[in-house]
């Protein structure tokens, strides 16, 4: 009885798959509801079993057989040989290259479609052995093989199928599924420009996209009759195998020992029948259920592969004891059940059919959150609902348009303005994720969310490498670049009366994505009170002046900065309205849209080519703009008038992000000078020189602390980061006081030595190297192909210990507890390297003389004569 049941679990589970499998490709191709083809596939198989039996289906696997193998060897040789969309192996593999380099593969050599080396391969490699092993011993469809012929023949039969099966599948597998990811960026491709959803490539719709992209009607016809002879073929075996297990093992020997054979055949008939039905029904619950094909070929290894082991013994060991051969089994399939849903409850904290499937997080992408039109603010998106209360976010929309550069970015399109949404497998029911949001760099000229090869702000990687007990949502957003972002005339301006100001685009598209968020988030399991923000370079800038801005207040609660461009605790971070204005109307002037007319000039630039617009604006710098309106105060004063938001602040920067020696390797004493001429007045240098020791500095290489270059690394960083990252925190404490000593404040120094991807400044912790390690990513912000390189174990857990603070970050507000909190009294900074651990040191220099040029400068650009910068009192 113990084998009768596990076999009968057998197939249950093939029968199911036929059936789930198959309705989807009928459905996908034919429009049939999934419902009605559950029913309906196995009707003609029922009606030649029930009066053909063994004899029919024997007679059915020979046709369909010869059928299937033409099928797909037509299939393999149109994409390997005739097809104008292929016509050769090597324009497969170029496809194959390109595709891995736009989406390459998690856990794969390099993240190719064309290696061995494959994570998730290897795991379906041993799934695919235990369950089939399954298959083999306890399907009755087998036996009911092998008694037909001579048992001389049987053993090389089994071996000849089994070469034949692997063999076949292999060919037809590997050939479509290879030829669906080729053609994915195809006009002809059934989903372009969408990549196939992850739920159509799991109910296996994957052949029947290829065939259609291949053949059109002709590939959809010839797969509708493959997965007719396939699935009636096996449907068969499956319903001769229940029957004669009812029949024979159930009813004749426990039930009716004397029934005759008429009984027996009415017995079976009905069977057929029954067993038809429910599984009818049963595979049409399993499609409402959102249970797959791949769930149920997952599910059948570990539900009948405890079996295989004691059944084998009871057939070839006489000392296999009747007490081994019931109990084993039945204790198998419990450890087997309990290994795989603990696993799944510790490492994703709940029980589900997407947790117990899955091996990856979700990620929802190209999600639009607003609407562009050209110089004006966003039209949100938020209160939007999408079609069928359904959207299908699977690849990632359109970057925004930029001039190139020697960064990968894909596609681009005004119509940007999308974000995607990386989320643990599962949470707590009871409570709701934190939000994480990136704002990319980039000088607010270049960058995207999807930007790099491999993808470099890859959430489902810092996902895969946060801690477990943290589960965290991280969301990716695009936002306007460039010309495109800082438009600022009095036209534009004077154009909405609701909206009497311009310019600062990249900042009202930032804003906007945050409402969406705010707004939807709950949807996807988010908290919309617990939100932060991390950006780097111009994305740092952003997270931080984001703070001063109107509209911004309780959007967010948290901020990391890393290497804010420029620095948001400078002047020259920012345009005043007349540096705007008089940098805007260059444009309009060069672009011969000057005009009396403020409706013409406004169609003119409106109406201007983005190759136009960006070879115009050249290399200059998009500034934030100080508007008196939307971003009425730069932050520092803004914090000093209590016009700022009530935020934890995390901020640092890299060791290089200055490459001073690289560029300036042999620099003399007066190379230094030159070069800090350029940003330092002229009455200012001699205090800094003697303050630096800077005239008894060396060009030698070898000299370390008194060699000029690195004296000058010192200045530049002083000045550029470690200062007015205490400026900002100094205004927070002068304005809030004890509120802002209970750990709200925290500053870093990062080190790194890349070595994977290989990159110019090799080993060097330039400005985005640290970029790879926050998001656990093997990529770099300037990449542009897969690279061949892994990183080693130190490297990894040097990543996750990052990811381990900003999740921590991310969920808490601060942290974790060995980083110290800014004190002004004795300011110390997190230093954070790959071969010292993670260290607290104090920061010990003098910031009194940039402190100095700080307010004299804001005085002239933005006539403000009110600004102070003071130290808290100690």
């Amino acid at each position: 009885m113990v084998y009768i049941i596990f076999c009968l679990y057998t197939n249950i589970l093939v029968t199911s798959m036929l059936l789930t499998g198959g309705s989807a490709v009928v459905h996908s191709l034919s429009g049939i509801y999934i419902a009605a083809a559950c029913f309906l596939l196995p009707l003609g198989t029922i009606i030649y079993t029930m009066f053909g039996r063994i004899k029919a289906t024997f007679l059915t696997d020979y046709a369909h057989t010869v059928a299937v193998l033409i099928i797909i060897l037509y299939f393999a040789f149109t994409t390997l040989a005739t097809s104008p969309l292929f016509g050769s192996p090597s324009t497969v593999y170029d496809l194959l290259v390109n595709a891995s380099r736009i989406h390459p593969v998690e856990g794969n050599a390099g993240g190719s479609y064309i290696t061995m080396r494959s994570q998730e391969g290897a795991m379906f490699f041993i799934i695919n052995i235990i369950g089939n092993f399954g298959t083999v011993f306890l399907d009755n469809g087998y036996f009911n093989m092998t008694i037909t012929a001579s048992y001389v023949s049987a053993l090389p039969g089994y071996i000849l199928g089994g070469i034949s099966w692997s063999t076949v599948s292999f060919l037809a597998a590997t050939t479509m599924g290879l030829a669906a990811v080729a053609l994915e960026s195809n006009p002809a491709f059934p989903s372009y420009p969408n990549r196939l959803d992850p739920a159509d490539v799991s109910v296996g719709l994957i052949l029947s996209a290829a065939s259609v992209a291949l053949l059109g009607k002709a590939g959809a016809t010839t797969t509708l009759i493959r997965v007719f002879m396939v699935v009636t073929s096996a449907m068969s075996a499956q319903l001769i195998a229940v029957s004669s297990i009812i029949t024979y093992d159930i009813y004749k020997t426990y039930f009716n020992k004397e029934a005759s054979g008429k009984r027996l055949i009415y017995i079976s008939h009905v069977s057929v029948v029954i067993f038809d039905l429910i599984m009818s029904a049963w595979s049409t619950g399993l499609y409402y259920l959102n249970i797959s094909m791949s769930y149920l070929y997952l599910l059948m290894g570990v539900i009948i592969s405890s079996a295989i082991i004691p059944g084998a013994l009871t057939l070839i060991w006489n000392r296999h004891s009747k007490w081994a051969a019931c109990l084993s089994s039945p204790l198998g399939l419990s450890c087997s059940l309990t290994a795989w849903l603990v696993t799944i409850k510790a490492k994703y904290g709940a029980i589900t059919v997407e947790t117990s499937e899955s091996n990856i997080p979700n990620a929802y992408r190209v999600i639009q959150y607003a609407k562009v039109v050209r110089w004006k603010p966003p039209i949100d998106l938020a209160n939007e609902i999408f079609p069928n209360a359904s959207y299908q976010a699977t690849s990632f929309g359109p970057c925004c348009p930029q001039p190139k550069t020697d960064t990968y970015i894909p596609e681009q399109d005004e119509q940007c303005l999308y974000l995607n949404i990386y989320k643990p497998i599962v949470q707590s029911i009871d409570s709701l994720l934190p939000v994480f949001v990136w704002i990319h760099g980039g000088a607010h000229k270049i960058g995207c969310s999807s930007q790099s090869i491999p993808l470099i702000y890859n959430g489902t990687n810092m996902i895969a490498h946060s801690p477990p007990d943290q589960p965290v949502i991280i969301i990716t957003i695009n936002y306007r670049l460039g010309v495109l972002a800082d438009m600022f005339l009095k036209e534009l301006i004077e154009e909405d009366p609701e909206w009497p100001t311009a310019g600062n685009y990249m900042y009202l598209d930032m804003l906007s994505a945050l409402r969406w968020i705010n707004k939807n988030i709950r949807d996807y399991g988010g908290d919309p009170s617990n939100v932060s923000l991390f950006g780097q370079s111009a994305g740092g800038l952003s997270v931080i002046d984001l703070g001063a801005v109107k509209g911004s207040a309780g959007l967010y609660r948290t901020v990391i900065s890393q290497s804010g461009l420029d620095s948001p605790g400078t002047y020259s971070s920012y345009y005043n309205i007349t540096a705007a204005l008089n940098c805007s109307n260059s444009i309009v002037h060069r672009l011969n849209c000057t005009n009396g007319d403020k409706r013409k000039v406004l169609s003119c630039i409106r109406n201007s080519s983005n190759e136009n617009l960006f070879l115009i604006y050249g290399d200059r710098y998009t500034r934030p703009i100080i508007d008196n309106y939307f971003f009425p105060l730069y932050p520092p004063l803004a914090i000093q008038n209590g016009q700022y938001n009530n935020i934890s602040l995390i901020m640092g920067n890299n060791d290089y992000d200055l490459t001073v020696c690289l560029d300036h390797p042999d620099m003399n004493y007066t190379d230094a000078i030159e070069l800090i001429s350029q940003s330092i007045e002229h009455k200012w240098i001699p205090a800094i020189v003697d303050y630096y020791h800077l005239k008894n500095c060396s060009a030698n290489r070898t000299s370390n602390n008194t060699r000029c270059c690195n004296i000058v690394l010192w200045i530049a960083t002083d000045k550029f980061f470690d200062c007015d990252i205490r400026r900002l925190f100094n205004a927070f404490y002068l304005k809030y006081g004890p509120q802002y000593e209970q750990n709200k404040l925290f500053s870093y120094h990062l080190n790194c030595y890349p070595q994977c991807p290989t990159v110019p400044e090799m080993g060097i912790c330039r400005h985005s190297a640290e970029l790879p390690f926050v998001f656990g990513t093997i990529s770099d912000f300037h990449s542009e192909e897969l690279f061949n390189c892994t990183w080693d174990n130190s490297t990894r857990a040097f990543s996750n210990e990052i990811i381990s603070h900003w999740i921590n970050i991310a969920t808490t507000g601060r942290p974790l507890n060995q980083w110290p909190s800014y004190d002004p009294s004795s300011p110390r900074h997190f230093h954070i390297t790959p071969d010292r651990g993670f260290i607290d040191e104090k920061w010990h220099r003098n910031c009194s003389f940039y402190d100095e040029m700080e307010v004299e400068r804001v005085k002239e650009i933005f006539g403000n004569n009110h600004y102070i910068v003071k130290e808290p009192s100690k």
